[in-house]
């Protein structure tokens, strides 16, 4: 299959998803709360979102030093579109290994370092959850408690 018909299906999905998205949320709910934010916020929170793209990235580099910081950069912003367009992140890690695995040849490499990632995040969570727990002095919700216990 030729590149352009790549491309072309690839924009065709895009726009069905763009088009279910249409339809299923209320956009003009979303920009209200968007517009209530306060610009220094939006500012805040979209710098924290690049600084989090670029440390993501810088931990795959600590991972696979012998590849470039834009190969990299280019599988994470393809995950990052499957993770935003699908149900799901596990498209996303799907993307990330195969676009860097087409670019590279390394997809062991890449599902490794992708399973570190899941590995590094899920610690990084308990722990932070383990010490934000510690800290409330607040008890939780029953109703939290209630719902939690069903899983």
């Amino acid at each position: 299959m030729n590149s352009v018909l790549k491309n072309l299906i690839k924009i065709a999905v895009s726009v069905v998803l763009v088009v279910i998205l249409y339809f299923v949320v209320d956009f003009r709910y979303v920009m209200n709360e968007i517009m209530g934010m306060t610009p220094l916020f939006l500012t805040i929170v979209l710098l924290l979102a690049v600084i989090g793209m670029f440390l993501e990235v810088i931990k795959w580099r600590v991972l696979l030093p012998e590849y470039s910081f834009g190969l990299l950069m280019k599988a994470f912003l393809y995950s990052q579109f499957f993770i935003l367009a699908l149900p799901g992140a596990l498209f996303g890690e799907a993307a990330k290994i195969a676009v860097f695995g087409k670019d590279t040849d390394a997809y062991g490499r890449s599902f490794s370092t992708v399973a570190i990632d899941k590995m590094t995040g899920l610690t990084g969570l308990m722990i932070f959850g383990v010490i934000g727990l510690s800290l409330t002095r607040e008890d939780l919700p029953a109703a939290f408690m209630a719902s939690s216990s069903r899983f």
